[in-house]
């Protein structure tokens, strides 16, 4: 149990980190690099949670990109 629960915390912080230096420096690159470093260290829980970081960046550059594509330049 405590193991879950340290791999979960571990997740949240990875997940956390990345998202804000993301909106901070508007770059992904080192996320992903960071993120492949982790893979193979074999940081599987902190990997779990810059991957789930990943994809929410993702989302957030598509739904972004959509808006200017019709004109709309405003940042969501």
């Amino acid at each position: 149990m405590y193991e879950k629960e340290q791999c979960k915390q571990l997740q949240v912080v990875a997940y956390r980190s990345c998202v804000d230096s993301y909106f901070r420096s508007g770059d992904r690159s080192d996320i992903y690099e960071y993120w492949l470093q982790l893979i193979e260290a074999e940081r599987n829980c902190e990997a779990k949670g810059v991957h789930k970081a990943l994809e929410l960046i993702e989302l957030y550059e598509d739904i972004n990109g959509e808006s200017k594509e019709n004109g709309n330049n405003k940042k969501l």
